[in-house]
């Protein structure tokens, strides 16, 4: 048996006042209360909404309270403020998903709208000019006329590039000789070398080393290097020829007196760089061999696939290695373990 509850209207539950029951009944067929807000507004509920004090005015409240955590939320204003290139002017239109959007003047003249979020951290600095302004700018060639770059100078661009898709420049050079060169290149070679010039041979000779014949008699620095790399010219394996053992000594010989000639002329040269050099003096030995023997068979004469007859090396197979120069092997021939020819030849000279 239900229990009627006694009437309550003339009471007051928070902001509401309660008016009477209402003619209509809700869907899951409760008594509904008329109410009125201390707003004005005039709502209908059931008894169980606003006699157990959970809602205890229309939304008004509700409402209120999210506009002041909206208000404590909200940045001051900031019209006036300069944020990279963009003025603000002030509010702009509402956006249903960001919000309120401020309206700002960029330096080129255009007005657009953003968010407070975007000014503050500086994601948006411009209208969008700035962003293709760096574009062009990154696919223009930087300026350096009258840049100077070691012996040359910039002149002006040549309108063409090179091997590697870079513009390239005219730059004088101190001799009076011009020559084109890109900007990466001309990095490149002032980051290794402080001696920049147009490359001539005729007016920078310095640019050009060309070694000297080897001495007689041998230099003891250069015996020593000999010495110290000599185990490298030996074969291990008795099927390949003497001959590519030959030519790995008299290449040798002549590595290990380049080295001794430039450390005679003050350059510093380590160790790593040393071996490098020797490792690299002795490289494709048994393919120079090879191509040497089957020039010197066909009388510098080689036949392609189609049998036509084309001239290789014709300057090679003019001089056998008995017209080199002989050298004595000084303080290199009683090497233990290492036994060396009386004479040892040489073909770079």
């Amino acid at each position: 048996m239900t229990v009627k509850k006694p009437d309550c209207t003339g009471q007051r539950f928070g902001l509401l006042t309660v008016l009477g029951i209402a003619e209509k009944r809700s869907k899951d067929n409760r008594q509904l209360w008329r109410l009125q807000c201390d707003c004005g507004k005039i709502i209908e509920r059931p008894r169980s909404n606003f006699a157990t004090h959970k809602n205890l005015s229309c939304g008004c409240q509700k409402r209120l309270r999210q506009i002041q955590r909206n208000q404590q939320r909200a940045k001051p204003d900031c019209t006036g403020q300069r944020f990279g290139m963009l003025l603000v002017l002030g509010l702009g239109s509402s956006h249903p998903k960001h919000g309120r959007l401020w309206k700002v003047l960029c330096d080129c003249g255009n007005i657009v709208e953003s968010t407070r979020t975007n000014l503050d951290s500086g994601r948006q600095i411009s209208c969008g000019c700035r962003g293709k302004q760096i574009l062009v700018d990154s696919r223009r060639p930087i300026d350096i006329k009258r840049v100077r770059f070691g012996d040359l100078v910039a002149i002006a661009l040549t309108g063409k590039k090179d091997l590697y898709n870079q513009p390239t420049w005219k730059l004088q050079c101190d001799c009076g000789n011009t020559c084109k060169i890109s900007l990466k290149i001309l990095n490149s070679k002032c980051k290794y070398n402080s001696n920049v010039n147009c490359g001539n041979r005729a007016d920078h000779p310095e640019n050009h080393c060309s070694y000297p014949p080897n001495p007689l008699p041998y230099p003891p620095e250069a015996g020593e290097l000999l010495i110290k790399y000599l185990p490298l010219t030996e074969l291990n394996y008795p099927l390949i020829d003497t001959a590519v053992e030959d030519e790995k000594r008299d290449r040798l010989l002549r590595a290990a007196w380049i080295l001794a000639y430039r450390r005679s002329q003050g350059e510093e040269i380590s160790e790593l760089h040393e071996k490098r050099y020797i490792y690299k003096s002795l490289r494709y030995c048994s393919i120079d061999v090879f191509w040497r023997r089957k020039l010197e068979q066909h009388g510098g004469f080689l036949y392609d696939v189609n049998g036509i007859k084309r001239q290789i090396g014709s300057t090679m197979t003019d001089l056998t290695s008995n017209n080199y120069p002989v050298i004595e092997a000084q303080g290199i021939i009683n090497v233990p373990n290492n036994p060396v020819s009386k004479h040892l030849r040489f073909r770079r000279c």
